[in-house]
């Protein structure tokens, strides 16, 4: 277990999972999820399943921008707006979804007050092929430096 930090903002972090299959991550992500969901801080939870076509690194960062819409009337007006303003984000390059859909410029005008908002990812290595995988794994290793401070 590691836990990553973005040095210039302390309250944001990354926690990452690596071990065995069977060792029991997965068990231990959905827990955090259910507790997060608890105290209303389960912002969104995506669950990568290799015998689920839909879960894959093409859908990931639409289903948490649409997780997190449903989350908060706040933040899914932001992201309806930008849908609007957008409406073939779905078709565009992971990297590029993420910054338009979840980073701080995008999400700029929320006001969110009631803690960190948890975003739960399990299972990446069941994203798709080793190329999507690496094209993911970048999307995500730039936008989650660029989140909003509450996430």
């Amino acid at each position: 277990m590691d836990w990553i930090s973005d040095e210039s903002n302390d309250r944001k972090r990354v926690l990452w999972l690596n071990g065995l299959a069977g060792s029991g991550k997965s068990t231990l992500s959905t827990t955090i999820a259910l507790m997060m969901r608890d105290l209303h801080l389960l912002g969104a939870f995506f669950f990568f399943d290799c015998d689920v076509p839909e879960k894959n690194a093409q859908t990931l960062i639409r289903t948490l921008a649409y997780q997190l819409a449903v989350f908060d009337v706040s933040i899914g007006a932001e992201i309806s707006q930008i849908v609007e303003n957008i409406p073939w984000i779905a078709e565009m390059p992971l990297a590029f979804q993420f910054t338009i859909l979840l980073s701080a410029q995008a999400l700029e005008a929320v006001e969110w007050s009631g803690g960190p908002v948890v975003m739960v990812i399990d299972s990446l290595d069941e994203c798709g092929s080793k190329t999507d995988c690496e094209v993911l794994m970048q999307a995500l290793s730039k936008g989650f430096s660029n989140l909003p401070s509450f996430m």
